[in-house]
This record gives C-alpha cells, structure tokens and sequence, in this order.
C-alpha cells in the first residue's frame, strides 16, 4: 500500500502473504510511524514489514515471531532511503537476513535491539547486501546462521557504521564471522564493541575481499579454531585502531589470522590473544 504521513497504531499479527510483507507492506510510502506490535505474521520476503522504496518512515514497534521462506524475517527493506527502525526486532527466522535485510539500501538507521534471530543460511541478526551508508547502532545479540555472520553480514555493501555492540551470536561449527561478516565490502567502520562470539573462523570478524576496513571499537572474549578475534582474507588496508584482545583460537591466530600478506594493514593494539596475536 501507498501511504504518506500517517500514523499506524495496533498489533498486526497472524497474517500471511504471498509475496511480500506478511504483516504490513509499504509501497513507495514516506514520512510514516508504525508504533503496534508486528508479530507472528509469515511471507516469502518480509515476515513482518516490508518497506519498497519508501523513505523517512519511523518503526519504533516491536517486530517478532515472523517468518518467511527467503530473506528478511522480521523486516525488509528494499531501495529504501533515510528510515529508521529503533524497536526491538527478535525472535523472526529466514533464509537471509532472520532480524533484517537491507537490500539496495541507503542512509538507514538501525537503533535497535536484535536478538534471538535465526537465518538458516547468512546474516542471524542483520544482513545488507548492496547497500551503502547505513548505521547499525543499539544491540545485536544472540542470533544464529550457521554459514556466515551469526549477528551482521555485509555483502557488497560499503561505507556502512557499526556502532551497535555485537555479542553473544553464534556461527556454528562451520560458519565464518560469529560475530560480523564483510564480503567484498569496503569502507566499512566498526566502531561498537565485538565479544562472547563464536564460529568456526573468525569468532569475531571475518573479513573476505573487503579492504579499507575500520575497526574502532573492542574485539574479545572471542572464539573460533583460526582467527578468534579477527580473520582477513584478502582484506589488505585494514586498520585496528580499538583494541583486540582476550581473544581464543583453537588453532592459530587468537587474536588476528591472516590468509597471507597484509601488507598495508595497522593491526594496532592486539595483545592477550591464545594461543598467539597475529598469525601467521
């Protein structure tokens, strides 16, 4: 639906969509506020809001126990420019993307709280994938995709901000990036905390193909078999400026794990690492 300055108030709950926005779909809308509940609705995109090319809309409800056979479980954004989301998001499932998927996406705000999540494939809490200049802010917290990024993944998406603290998400046995996950992602600042994740590589971050990264805030308290705190695949012009510390592999690279040179890259302050700081 089309809709433009309006207010809309209530639960909306048990519905089902074929297509997109189980609970609610916004149509080249703007300057709307969705303060009711989103719950328990299901669709193949947009569990529980979908916004398509829509702008300066405010969601400050909560979003949880959707689901959708694709992407987005809770909500979905698609082209959609300058919204802000800061209700708390938990408890949605999908394919991609269990708490939200940007896609093509710019100049949003994520001040929420993303919790308990779960993506069958990539992206537990948070997934962007083409999108440029968004916040991530608030909290991600115990979410789960078993492939890649447990709590944030970012698919060529560039100059996004991670301030939100991001902990306590889980990757699984064989997924990379407990905690945030960057592919072919440049121009990326991650200025929150990162801690108490896990995965098979990179229980904090884990970076493949995406240089010029920034890491500002604190990585520890992580976990994974190579690189616990942080892994760099092909990921030179990386800068640490925070700290990455108390972190534990349980091969190699506690705190950094590099896949070769990063020639170019400030690793900065990384100490206290098991069983080493950087690796190789």
């Amino acid at each position: 639906m089309y809709s433009s300055n309006n207010t809309i108030s209530g639960s909306v709950c048990g519905n089902k969509a074929r297509n997109n926005g189980g609970g609610l779909y916004l149509d080249r809308s703007l300057g709307n506020t969705i303060v009711g509940s989103v719950y328990s609705n299901s669709a193949r995109y947009g569990g529980g809001l979908y916004l398509d090319r829509s702008s300066n809309n405010i969601v400050s409800n909560n979003v949880y126990g959707n689901s959708v056979t694709n992407n987005g479980g809770g909500v979905y954004l698609y082209a959609s420019v300058n919204n802000t989301i800061v209700g708390s998001v938990y408890s949605n499932s999908a394919n991609f993307g269990g708490g939200l998927y940007l896609d093509h996406s710019l100049g949003n705000t994520v001040n929420s709280s993303v919790y308990g999540n779960y993506a069958t494939n990539n992206g537990g809490g948070v997934y962007l994938s083409y999108s440029t200049n968004n916040t991530i802010s608030g909290s991600v917290y115990t979410n789960i995709a078993p492939i890649i990024g447990g709590g944030v993944a970012l698919i060529y998406s560039l100059s996004n901000t991670i301030s939100a603290n991001v902990y306590s998400n889980y990757g699984g046995s064989s997924c990379w990036g407990g905690g945030v996950f960057l592919d072919s992602s440049p121009y990326n600042t991650i200025s929150g905390n990162v801690y108490d994740n896990s995965a098979q590589d990179g229980g904090g971050v884990y970076l493949s193909y995406s240089t010029k990264n920034t890491i500002s805030g604190s990585v520890y308290n992580n976990t994974a078999v190579f690189g616990g705190g942080v892994y760099l695949y092909s990921s030179d012009y990386f800068t640490n400026t925070g700290w990455i510390k108390n972190n534990y592999a349980d091969s190699s690279g506690g705190g950094v794990y590099t896949n070769g040179s990063h020639a170019n890259s400030y690793f900065g302050n990384v100490i206290n690492n098991i069983p080493d700081n950087i690796a190789p």
